[in-house]
């Protein structure tokens, strides 16, 4: 464990404050205990979001309509900047962490500078699988090494170097849901920055299967020039 790097762990919430909660719960949990959770609320219901004001270890920012995903994250990650973190772990509302995620994460980006993105394995909601979208991203030699390179890894949970976002810039605009994790990879790509995943750290992933979805867009060369 990196007992001196802070990690903000950014989570995105819209309405479904039961499940949020779920996992919120798994990060308190985590053995590593140097992190903040910025927890972002997107048209916030005051009754509900009071409840997790009681945790010391929890920060949480209103915003007054669904500003989206994209920018919501960016307004955590923002934040987060100003606070000094030196890693962002951005995490999906329906996600649950394993004791060592956050800790394996970041011991992995401490010791391969190259790499700009980590992310665990993830898995479904029962754990006895990949999650179904993910399954596409993973090398089959992943048990042979302990980071299998990628181009793209959705973004439910990435451990991410603060100084990428800064150097790299946030999550495009124009994108409002979905779409915004595959051009921050193409930027990435784009500069030679590593993404990885971690095969010795897990989430679980609580969304449905749905064979005819396909989150795979493809970016003119424009759209990515405007978001470097």
């Amino acid at each position: 464990m990196i007992i001196n790097s802070t990690v903000a762990v950014i989570i995105v919430n819209w309405k479904k404050y039961d499940i949020t909660s779920s996992c919120i719960e798994s990060i308190l949990n985590s053995t590593n205990s140097n992190f903040k959770i910025i927890l972002v609320d997107n048209e916030s219901d005051n009754k509900k979001v009071k409840n997790f004001k009681f945790r010391n270890e929890i920060e949480i920012i209103q915003n007054k309509k669904n500003e989206g995903f994209s920018k919501a994250n960016n307004i955590g990650i923002e934040y987060s900047q100003k606070k000094n973190a030196d890693y962002i772990f951005l995490l999906n509302q329906d996600a649950k962490v394993e004791e060592n995620t956050i800790s394996d994460l970041v011991n992995v980006l401490e010791k391969n500078k190259d790499f700009g993105i980590i992310s665990p394995l993830h898995y479904n909601v029962k754990g006895d699988n990949y999650d179904f979208n993910f399954r596409k991203y993973l090398d089959i030699n992943l048990e042979k090494k302990n980071i299998n390179e990628t181009k793209f890894i959705n973004a439910a949970a990435w451990m991410v170097r603060s100084d990428v976002f800064l150097k790299y810039g946030l999550f495009s605009k124009e994108f409002f849901h979905y779409g915004e994790d595959r051009n921050f990879c193409d930027r990435l790509n784009y500069f030679k920055v590593k993404i990885g995943i971690s095969k010795n750290s897990k989430i679980f992933h609580d969304r449905e299967e749905n064979a005819s979805y396909n989150k795979n867009i493809v970016l003119s060369r424009s759209m990515l020039k405007c978001c470097v």
